[in-house]
């Protein structure tokens, strides 16, 4: 049993809600992901918030939700430092 998380690979609860925003704004049009990067388009961020839908792991966050209803996320789950 690792004990021993990679912190290069670990985020805050604070960051995943600044960069869902930042997505859901960018897909609006505005937003700090679209000053940040001009190169992003309001479609690239549409397209990943559409991406993020197709995660079928949905026991942890998504137990509580309809399945009827979307769920944009990203487990935790990853092979870690190797």
């Amino acid at each position: 049993l690792d004990l021993w998380p990679d912190t290069a690979m670990q985020t805050s609860l604070a960051d995943q809600v600044a960069l869902f925003r930042a997505l859901y704004q960018g897909a609006q049009g505005s937003g700090p992901l679209l000053a940040a990067f001009p190169e992003l388009s309001a479609q690239d961020c549409q397209e990943m918030l559409d991406r993020l839908k197709t995660n079928p792991t949905r026991v942890l966050l998504g137990a509580g939700f309809p399945q009827e209803v979307p769920l944009a996320h990203k487990h935790g789950y990853g092979g870690g430092a190797q």
